[in-house]
């Protein structure tokens, strides 16, 4: 259960229909400002007569959830919290995406192996014969790093670096 306050209740009489749809702006208590309209009709019926009189500073237990569309709504009928009760803060939830930080170290790992597939690539069509029986991973290593320098950095590998 949430706790919102409301900042604003509006009834929007529909042209041609015989029914008004409740407009309610409300603040969460992480401080964010939404808004959610309610029609007076079906399982939001309840909904729309708890915040008939709410006024601006009201505090109300609200539960939401989403409908059979995927929107979320007011769920099953919020109610007005008792007098004197201030919104507490509920628990923020926290994400399982990346921080910018483990973004950042991600893009530079799939550089770093882009240049070394690149850099067997560059190798092989140097030695179209075979690679030679001295040549070491390091050297390969070697051609990956100045790749990477250069798409990270754009540092140029002076000419003849690259062997």
């Amino acid at each position: 259960m949430a706790q919102i306050t409301v900042l604003k209740v509006e009834k929007e009489q529909q042209p041609g229909k015989n029914y008004s749809i409740t407009s309610v702006s409300y603040k969460t208590t992480d401080g964010k400002v939404k808004g959610m309209k309610v029609f007076p009709f079906g399982p939001q019926a309840a909904v729309a007569d708890a915040f008939d009189g709410a006024q601006s500073g009201d505090v109300y237990d609200a539960n939401f959830e989403k409908n059979e569309k995927g929107f979320w709504q007011f769920a099953p009928s919020p109610s007005k919290a008792a007098k004197g009760t201030t919104p507490t803060a509920s628990p923020v939830a926290k994400g399982n995406w990346e921080t910018s930080d483990e973004r950042a170290a991600r893009q530079v790992m799939i550089v770093k192996q882009s240049s070394l597939s690149n850099g067997v690539a560059f190798l092989a069509a140097k030695y179209p014969k075979g690679i030679p029986d001295e040549f070491r991973v390091g050297d390969l290593i070697d051609v990956a790093r100045q790749l990477e320098e250069y798409v990270l950095h754009n540092k140029k590998p002076a000419t003849g670096d690259v062997e």
